[in-house]
Order: structure tokens, then sequence, then C-alpha cells
């Protein structure tokens, strides 16, 4: 057997060859992750064309170089035991023990509390109670979550989707990965179990999820919890059920699947860069390979800044709408941090506080596209095609870009007079 896997590597090298990647290519300047899951036999097994290729993805690995490990669950067959992660896992995948960050799949917990998987990975596996975490590889933040929603729950309010919820607004950055072994979206049909969590994800932006469980390989566009494409908040599912166990034939087509193999032993590295990522599958038995770029989403709120009507105190229009390029009214400014529409809304004082300082917002807005930098135009002083009587108010204005990113709300006072 030993003979068998030395010769998976000689063939991993000259595959590697054949796509042009050197020692030299793979150590980039940017992090790299590689991701692949339900990796090792059972050492019972013998090496076939069609099972225990493990050895031939970790030679994949040592000639990838990466910065980190992504093991997407089932890691070790049959049942995670540790002495079978002694025979199998650690000849092989356990040369980059170091580097590996593990999620436990379903085979793990075939060990009653997933003792075996705990015990080989120790604190990079996380508490053994939870098996979730998360990590920073260079400008990006990265979550490790556990979809055995059986043992450790992962529906709407569960310690786990708080825990998302939680870590995501403590680690604002402007790229976001997360991976579990089960997938949500798959041409062979997904699992609805981490449904809530896909969608915390997505309303924190998160760019990537990487899965497993499927035994091949399959890339989808960005989607939304229901799978439906959402380049705003959606998010890039890859299933890397390719680390070496076996393959499993894809028969049909799920919407938004964009390439699929299933003849492959491989993995999948990302190139993680600041605000945008790089991906190519390697196959260790094939000449199959997916890769292309792809940015991160848009999470720069826009700024409104200067805001400010040239005269404090002036007569409402008589006609028009509220905002004009005309005379009347007072000419309003302010400067942008990126182009957005910027929604105004009117607030009156309430009667008998010094200064404005309590006000109750006035039925109705009106919207303006603005361009980044200076922007001029002259209100009214009119509000839902009627004149705003005289007294004190301030001006609210919010601006909210292409990628539904809002500003803070800035606000101005002026008066009408009588």
């Amino acid at each position: 057997m030993a003979f068998a896997r030395a010769i998976i590597i000689a063939a991993t090298v000259a595959g590697l060859l054949r796509f042009g990647l050197s020692p030299a290519s793979a150590a980039a300047p940017d992090v790299t992750l590689a991701a692949a899951g339900d990796i090792a036999c059972s050492p019972t097994y013998t090496v076939l064309a069609t099972r225990c290729h493990e050895a031939g993805t970790a030679g994949l690995i040592g000639r990838l170089a990466p910065t980190a490990v992504a093991a997407l669950g089932d890691t070790q067959y049959d049942a995670g035991a540790l002495s079978d992660y002694m025979a199998s896992f650690d000849p092989t995948w356990g040369s980059f023990k170091s580097l590996i960050h593990p999620a436990p799949g379903n085979h793990e917990y075939y060990t009653p509390g997933a003792a075996g998987y705990y015990a080989y990975f120790g604190v990079a596996a996380g508490d053994p109670r939870k098996g979730y975490y998360s990590y920073d590889l260079g400008s990006w933040h990265i979550l490790a979550l556990n979809s055995n929603c059986r043992v450790v729950a992962c529906g709407t309010g569960s310690a786990q989707e708080r825990w998302v919820r939680a870590d995501l607004a403590a680690h604002p950055r402007d790229c976001t990965l997360a991976y579990w072994h089960h997938p949500l979206f798959s041409s062979q049909g997904g699992a609805d179990r981490m449904y809530q969590i896909w969608r915390t994800l997505s309303a924190f932006k998160v760019d990537i999820v990487l899965s497993g469980h499927k035994h091949n390989y399959e890339r989808f566009a960005a989607q939304d919890n229901r799978g439906r494409p959402d380049l705003v908040h959606g998010i890039r599912e890859f299933i890397v059920g390719t680390g070496g166990e076996d393959l499993s034939t894809i028969r049909g087509q799920a919407a938004n699947s964009e390439a699929r193999d299933s003849s492959s032993f491989g993995v999948l590295a990302l190139q993680l860069k600041r605000g945008a990522y790089d991906w190519r599958f390697y196959s260790e038995n094939t000449s199959f390979t997916d890769a292309a770029s792809d940015v991160c989403h848009d999470k720069t709120p826009p700024a409104i800044r200067s805001l400010s009507l040239q005269t404090r105190a002036f007569h409402a229009a008589p006609r028009g709408g509220s905002l004009s390029r005309h005379a009347g009214g007072a000419l309003l400014r302010y400067r942008l941090s990126k182009p957005a529409t910027v929604a105004f809304s009117v607030e009156r004082a309430k009667s008998g506080h010094r200064g404005g300082q309590q006000a109750v917002r006035l039925p109705g807005t009106f919207t303006r596209p603005s361009r980044s930098g200076r922007n001029r135009v002259r209100f009214t002083g009119r509000l839902r095609g009627r004149r705003l009587p005289p007294g004190r108010y301030r001006l609210v204005a919010v601006a909210t870009d292409a990628a539904q990113n809002k500003s803070a709300v800035a606000r101005t006072r002026f008066a009408i007079g009588g």
C-alpha cells in the first residue's frame, strides 16, 4: 500500500508540472488556503483508481505549499477512530497537521463525541462541545463551522447561529469565508440544515462558503439561502469532497451551478488577496481544472460630508418638487465619498424645545442620485408637493450605494420664514 501511495505522489508531481506549477510559483505573495474534505480511507482498504487517493492529494498540498489548509470534514473513514487517524490520515495529510484548520463531518461522529477527531487535531479543532471557531488568514476572516446539527444545533437562535452573528460583528473585514461539511446546495441534492446560518452569513456579506460531503467538485454562482442569484449579498459555494476517499457521480445540474466534475481527486487552492480572490482546482488523477478570479463584496459604506444649506432661513418655493436646479429655496451642498443615491427627509423641531434638539420626522422622502465628490442642488422647502409651514427644521440625509451599503445619517438645520 505504501508503494502504491508513492506512485500516486509521483503522478501528482507530474500533473502539477503539466499545469505549469513550480515550487517557486507555488510560493505566491498572497496567502493561500488549500481545501478539501472526505479524505483518508480506512487503513484496511487498498488503493484503487477510484478509491484511497489521500496520498495523492497530500502530494498536491505539498507542492502548493499553502499558508493554511481547510479540512472540510470526513477527514478519516470510516468512523474517525484515533487509531485510524494514526494509520491513514497521519502518514499523508498529517505532514501538514500544523497548517490544518478542520471542520467535523458526519463520519467523525461515528465515534461518540467525535473523540478520535478531537484527540487527533487537539486545540486546532476548537472546543469539543462546539466544533466551531474562527481565525484570520492574511486580510481575510474565516469561520469553521459544525454542520452536524443533531449534535450541535445550527438553527435560528441556536448557540452556534448566535455565535456566528457575534463573531462577524466583532470581525468586520473586506473579505470573509466560512466552511463546514454538509453543502446547502449541490447538483446531487443539498442539505438545508445550514439554511439559517447561510442567511446570517449573507446578511454580513460573507463572500465564500466551502463544503464537502458530496464526493465530487462543484462551484456555484453567488446566491442567497434560497438559491436565488444575488450579486449584492449572495455567497459563492464550492464543494470540494475530493480529498481521496472515493468519488460519486453528478447526474444532474442544480440552478446556478457553474462548474462540476466527478472524476477527479484533488484540492482547491484559494489565493486570498485584499479585496479579491483567485481559485484553482488541482486534480491529481485527471486533466480537469477550474480557475478564475472574483472580487469580494463591497462592504464600504458611502460617507456624507459637509451637508449644508447656503441660507439657513428662507421662504419655501411656491411650486415644484423638493429639489430643483432653478431659483427658489436654498442651495444645498454636500460631498460624497463614492457615488450613491441620497435619500432626504425632514424633521420638525418640537414646540417648546430650544435649539430644535428634539424633533419629529415628517411623512415623505425625496431622493437624488449623486456623484462622488461635490454635489449641489436647490432645496425648495417643499415636501410631498406642499410648502413647509414656517418653523424650525432639520434636513436629514442618508446615502445608499449600488451595493446597498448605507451611510451614517447627516443632518443640517434650517428655518422656513412666514
